[in-house]
C-alpha cells in the first residue's frame, strides 16, 4: 500500500474536526478554520518546513498549475484527496515563503431550506429572463447559494 501523501494528511485530520478551510505555511503550523475560528494545528502540531511544503505542492498540483505558479507567484486550482474530499485551493507567496489556502466543498448541494434563504431567492430562479448578482464576503456562502440556485434550475427546468 503506497503511503498516504502529506497533503491528505494534513486536510483529513483538519476535516476530521470540523475544518472548512485551512491555511498551510512555509515555518508555520496549520490553521484550520473550524466553526468560522482560526485554531492553531488541532493535531498538526509541526512547521512545515521549505521541503514540506514543497511536496505538498507537488502532491496536489498539476504540472501545468506548478508551472502557472512558479511564473506568476501565484495559482489557483482544484484537489480532491485520496479520500474523496474536494478543495478549491490557492498556492501563493507571502514573505517570500510558499503557502497554500485551501477551501474544503460538500459534496452534497444544500436546498434552500438547509441554506435557510429568503423566498425571493428561490422565487428568483422561476424568471426567465434578467441578471442575478450574488455578493458577499469571503466565506459567507455565495457559491453554496448559486450552487442551489442552480440546482433548482435543473430540477425544475427543461433543457
Amino acid at each position: 500500500m503506497a503511503e498516504k501523501k502529506l497533503i491528505d494528511t494534513i486536510i483529513d485530520d483538519c476535516y476530521s474536526h470540523g475544518a472548512t478551510d485551512i491555511h498551510i505555511g512555509t515555518g508555520h503550523t496549520t490553521l484550520c478554520r473550524v466553526k468560522g475560528k482560526l485554531i492553531d494545528g488541532i493535531n498538526t502540531k509541526m512547521n512545515i518546513t521549505e521541503a514540506m511544503m514543497e511536496k505538498m505542492l507537488s502532491e496536489c498540483m498539476r504540472e501545468k498549475d506548478y508551472q502557472f505558479f512558479k511564473e506568476h507567484n501565484q495559482a489557483d486550482f482544484a484537489y480532491t484527496t485520496e479520500s474523496g474530499l474536494r478543495l478549491r485551493a490557492n498556492a501563493y507567496y507571502q514573505r517570500e515563503k510558499c503557502a497554500l489556502a485551501l477551501r474544503i466543498l460538500q459534496n452534497t448541494i444544500p436546498t434552500f431550506a438547509q441554506l435557510n434563504l429568503p423566498a425571493q431567492v428561490q422565487q428568483a430562479t422561476k424568471y426567465s429572463n434578467g441578471i442575478i448578482l450574488v455578493t458577499g464576503p469571503t466565506g459567507s456562502g455565495k457559491s453554496t447559494t448559486l450552487a442551489a440556485m442552480l440546482n433548482e434550475f435543473n430540477e425544475t427546468r427543461q433543457a
